[in-house]
């Protein structure tokens, strides 16, 4: 690899990567291997019934089903706190029980933003001139990450944001590069599916709109071009921010920050008081770091943090390409919302536990691209070695034949042991499994178990949505059945006269975690007159219409001991 000394010393870019026409055969390689990857990954979990490990994909696949299955369905049912496009995207996944419930339909969208993300990753790596064989292997570094196969194969957002961010990168460098404004539309679009698909996509608008600034201002010939591109970002780019706190105060009256400090979405819900990173940025940094390590290995992260040295060396901030460091942007985010007590992630190496350390999986497209960095570097000192060698040889007979292919495939295979040598657990799936026991998990498995014959399809049900997410999951009752807090102008109605509205009654009365029908209705003997307890818990309690249920005892669910995981 040649590190310039001059703009006019800078590498031209491959030809391949500008060339317009159908794809090259490394690409489909590229889509092939992604596709299959993909979708084996996802069978396997699909038999293991693990797609819905995560509390996280319930939630996310019950909010898009109640937008056609509710009392009261339509877009109201998105609500204000997490972004709705992942919840818009999975709706024609989610309409069949078998889809919804097993968690094969969201789990296809991700599987299918997983390819994209692939093929981009080595798109980019070829964009930024990287060879074949290095950009191959950064591909390859993305599928062969087991953190991310699982993820991929799960309703959760972090692989439609991954692609969203992927794809945001390439076209900024790609204009960066060409000034094509069809690329420069593409890029507004994928940030604008990015700030609708998790929060983190808002930090990416800011680091887009700064390293697009920057561009601009480099380039003195193009100044005058700033008044056009940066403007018309900000205001298109921005357009599902604005509307997103517009939603909040017009349509849902939780204010413009309701999705921040409202009801459901303040972080002391999941951020205790003493999270050892609050306050303190080295042990958020660290905790962030240890993450990567966790889901990475630590061998990967060397040499993905001497390929970043090296790319910064060799491009020295090139307007061409500093799109790339975009991807950095994961790194002081978290660190920062670990510091302010914004985000909880526990590492074993800090907390003694794990807890959102997938947060971390949004750094893999820039590790694969600086590994990829390595190993171009790699092969190019390799090449000089042999060349070196070859000038020197005593006699013909010893002269290196090593072609430059081989040497670079012999890196590249290096490279990718270092993956494959990281720990072999899945974190991303061990976390969910172990806070399993903290959240109660088993006990709303069996609380829905219980639930199940009493209910079945028959008449609604008066019951919280937040902190029962599965035990109606679990249950299988119908979704459209269910009164809660989400239904329009009938939730605090049927609070206040159940009677006039549901059959049934469900009620989270825990220690600490009663929730809000057990705080309006158990001490209301009137509004319980018509009602008599069917089934009672250590933690719930299930009314059902005595003119419905008849009279007798009620049933006794038991509830298994929280137990760690074997």
């Amino acid at each position: 690899m040649s590190i310039p000394h001059s703009k006019a010393q800078h590498r031209a870019l491959p030809a391949a990567t500008t060339r317009p026409g159908g794809l090259q055969r490394a690409e489909i390689l590229v889509l092939v291997a992604a596709t299959l990857v993909g979708i084996g990954s996802f069978l396997v979990y699909l038999r293991e019934n693990r797609l819905m490990e995560y509390g996280d994909a319930i939630a996310h696949a019950q909010i898009a089903r109640r937008i056609i299955d509710s009392p009261t369905p339509g877009i109201s049912q998105l609500g204000g706190v997490w972004p709705p496009l992942p919840h818009l995207l999975a709706l024609p996944f989610i309409w069949a029980d078998w889809l919804f419930f097993s968690g094969a339909g969201p789990g296809l969208l991700s599987v299918a933003c997983q390819v994209l993300a692939t093929w981009l990753v080595f798109r980019l790596a070829r964009l930024i001139g990287l060879g074949t064989i290095p950009s191959l292997t950064a591909a390859a570094v993305i599928l062969a990450n087991p953190n991310l196969r699982y993820m991929q194969s799960t309703g959760m957002t972090e692989l439609p944001l991954i692609a969203a961010t992927v794809a945001a990168v390439y076209l900024l460098v790609h204009w960066s590069q060409t000034g094509s404004l069809r690329s420069f539309v593409l890029l507004v679009l994928s940030v604008l599916a990015a700030t609708a698909i998790r929060y983190e996509g808002w930090v990416l608008w800011g680091a887009v709109l700064a390293a697009l600034a920057l561009i601009m201002l480099v380039r003195r010939q193009d100044r005058a071009k700033t008044v056009d591109y940066v403007p018309y970002y900000v205001v298109f780019s921005s357009l599902f921010i604005i509307g997103w706190m517009a939603w909040n105060k017009i349509i849902l009256g939780t204010g413009w920050l309701g999705f921040l400090n409202g009801t459901y979405a303040e972080a002391n819900i999941w951020v205790g008081a003493n999270e050892v990173a609050i306050g303190h940025p080295i042990v958020a940094f660290k905790t962030y770091w240890y993450a990567m390590v966790l889901l990475f290995g630590q061998a990967t992260l060397v040499l993905a943090v001497a390929g970043l040295l090296l790319f910064l060396l060799r491009d020295r901030l090139d307007t061409r390409t500093i799109g790339v460091l975009v991807l950095l942007f994961p790194v002081p985010f978290f660190t920062f919302a670990l510091f302010a007590g914004q985000r909880p992630m526990y590492v074993p190496q800090i907390s003694g536990s794990y807890y959102n350390v997938r947060f971390a999986l949004q750094m893999l497209p820039l590790i694969a691209l600086m590994l990829g960095v390595t190993v171009q570097a790699a092969g190019d000192l390799l090449q000089h070695a042999r060349l070196h060698l070859r000038s020197f040889a005593p006699r013909p007979g010893i002269t290196p034949r090593v072609r430059t292919a081989t040497a670079g495939g012999a890196v590249a295979a290096l490279a990718l042991l270092t993956v494959l040598a990281a720990p072999g657990t899945t974190v991303v799936l061990v976390e969910p499994v172990l806070a399993a026991t903290i959240d109660n998990r088993t006990q709303d498995e069996a609380i829905g178990a219980c639930l199940a014959p009493l209910v079945g399809s028959r008449p609604r049900m008066l019951m919280e949505n937040h902190g029962n997410e599965l035990a109606l999951f679990y249950s299988g009752v119908d979704m459209g059945n269910v009164v809660y807090e989400g239904s329009y102008k009938l939730w605090d109605d049927a609070l206040a006269h159940p009677a006039d509205y549901v059959d049934w009654i469900y009620m989270r009365n825990a220690p600490g975690r009663e929730d809000a029908v057990w705080s309006a209705l158990h001490d209301n003997a009137a509004a319980l007159a018509p009602f008599r307890v069917v089934m009672q818990t250590d933690g719930a309690v299930l009314y059902g219409r005595t003119s419905l249920v008849g009279s007798g005892e009620p049933s006794t669910c038991t509830l298994p001991a929280n137990a760690p995981p074997t």
